[in-house]
This record gives structure tokens, sequence and C-alpha cells, in this order.
């Protein structure tokens, strides 16, 4: 019997997922080196900044600008000098920031995402080589990915002190996460598995 497309097709998702996961796990595991990261970049803005020699009709056109866009963007993120005017540099590391408890727990995260993300390419690997318990496999990890990111959603909505970039961003992923395991648990348990339940002979392999 000739594999089905759609096991092809969610056999590459699921190595792709995994891959791009584990290469993103792998990062929080160093979620402090981001934070020095990002302060550092934020030290090169203020010196690119200051070290401007435009037009002050120009600066302060831009200045406005960009105060209005802040204002609009980040509401209460907003950090003011004695002027009362946007200090961008206090602003941005206030919106970026992350907090030692989002860090703790992202660390956490990370070394059970790489096992997901492990199994996850094990799963799509066996959707292209049929092996009987593929479905099982494939359901179970996608049951598991689906209780973590929920979990995830309920530890970081606790999270009152990273900023809100931070903390957009985070929730976007999370919401994408759940939507494609759900979306993945229902192709795979409404589609036909039939290839699956049957015994493999020889010409199977080189469908």
């Amino acid at each position: 019997m000739k594999r089905p497309g759609w096991a092809v097709v969610i056999g590459i998702f699921m190595i792709l997922i995994g891959g791009c996961g584990a290469l993103n796990n792998f990062q929080d595991m160093n979620a402090e080196k981001i934070l020095e990261q990002q302060k550092e970049q934020i030290a090169e803005l203020e010196f690119s900044h200051e070290s401007s020699t435009s037009d002050k009709t120009e600066q302060k056109e831009v200045k406005d600008s960009t105060d209005e866009k802040f204002i609009g963007f980040f509401g209460d993120s907003i950090v003011k000098d004695s002027n009362n005017n946007v200090d961008v540099k206090e602003t941005i590391g206030k919106i970026v920031l992350i907090s030692p408890y989002r860090i703790k727990w992202m660390k956490n995260f990370a070394y059970i995402g790489v096992i997901i993300s492990i199994l996850f390419i094990v799963s799509g690997v066996f959707f292209l080589v049929k092996k009987e318990y593929t479905i099982k496999l494939s359901i179970s990890v996608l049951a598991i990915s689906l209780v973590l990111g929920i979990l995830q959603f309920i530890v970081f909505s606790a999270d009152t002190d990273s900023g809100k970039a931070i903390s957009f961003f985070s929730n976007i992923g999370i919401y994408f996460g759940i939507f494609v395991d759900v979306l993945l648990l229902i192709c795979i348990m409404v589609l036909d598995k039939s290839y699956y339940n049957q015994t493999p002979v020889a010409e199977d392999y080189y469908d």
C-alpha cells in the first residue's frame, strides 16, 4: 500500500517543528546571555543617538514622532525625563526587560522542550518509514506538547515584572504552538490511518 500524501506532509512538518523548537530551547537555556546582549544593544543605541549631528529641527521632528509612537504602543511602560520627554533608552530597557522569574522558567521549560523537540523529529521520521506505533507516538508527543504550552501560558501569565514586548511576543509564540499542536492532532485523528495499521511488506519501504 502506498504511503498517503498527508503522512509525508505531517512527517516533514513535525521534523521541522522539532528542529526549530530544539534551536529555540537551546537559546532559552542561555537566557542570561540574551539579557546581557539586550543591555549591550541598548547601550549602543544610546551611543549612536548621542553621536548624531543632525539638524536640531529635524531632531525635534524625529523625537516628537518617536514619542508619539512609543506612547501609542506602550502606554504605561513609557519612562520620561525631568523635562517630561520620553527617555528612549530607559523606555526600551523597561519594555524588553526579562525578569529573574521568567528567566528561571524559560530555562526549566527549555530542558523539557528539548526532549519534546527530539520526540517531534523521531515522530516525523516514523511517519516516513512506516512504523506501527507511529500514530500512537505522534499523538502522545502532540498531547504532551499541548499540555506544556498551556502550562507555559499559566506560568508566564504570573510574570508581572517582565517588559510588555517580552510578554507580548512570548504569548504569541505560545498561542501559535498550541494552535499547531491542536491542528496536527485533529488531522492525525481524522485522516485515514490504515496505512500504519497494516503489516509492512517489502515494497512499502520504497513508497
